[in-house]
């Protein structure tokens, strides 16, 4: 009897756990981006040595999203939310590198992950140079110089006398 109560409450613990996630479908995964909008290197306007890769994930399943891209010579992770609709992300890059793969997080299954725009922009580098000087102060060398040695070539006798 009691084997049968506990079979029972499994199966409609099972049953509800699969009816909840019939009702809140299914968990929002990764979409990954496979060449819409514009052709990186090629497409970005201006000049410099920084492209601003302008990425956009439209109906996104919550309201942030992880962007994860990597490119020819950087791989980054950037987080982004917004109270509604679409997220954006404006990701640097090295100019002339070319988007190898890109995924965002969240994906409802109507999303799309889309690189919207680059331009070349100038970043400047930022260099600091730092010199450390050390003093070091010595104590002067004193070297003791000796007297030549008198030589004595004849004995005198002095005798004190007491006057007095």
């Amino acid at each position: 009897m009691i084997v049968r109560k506990v079979w029972a409450l499994a199966a409609a613990v099972l049953a509800a756990g699969g009816l909840v996630s019939t009702i809140g479908g299914p968990a929002a995964a990764d979409i990954s981006w496979t060449g819409q909008g514009v052709d990186v290197p090629d497409d970005c306007t201006g000049t410099g040595n920084t492209e601003v890769i302008h990425f956009i994930l439209t109906s996104p399943s919550t309201t942030s999203s992880t962007l994860t891209i990597e490119t020819t010579n950087t791989s980054q992770s950037v987080f982004a939310s917004k109270p509604s609709g679409s997220i954006q992300w404006f990701i640097q890059a090295p100019a002339g590198d070319e988007v190898i793969s890109a995924s965002a997080s969240n994906n409802t299954g109507n999303s799309q992950l889309t690189i919207s725009g680059c331009e070349n922009i100038t970043t400047e580098e930022t260099t600091t140079t730092t010199t450390t000087t050390t003093t070091t102060t010595l104590a002067p060398t004193v070297t003791p110089t000796v007297a030549p040695s008198a030589t004595v070539e004849a004995a005198v006798a002095v005798q004190p006398r007491f006057t007095g």
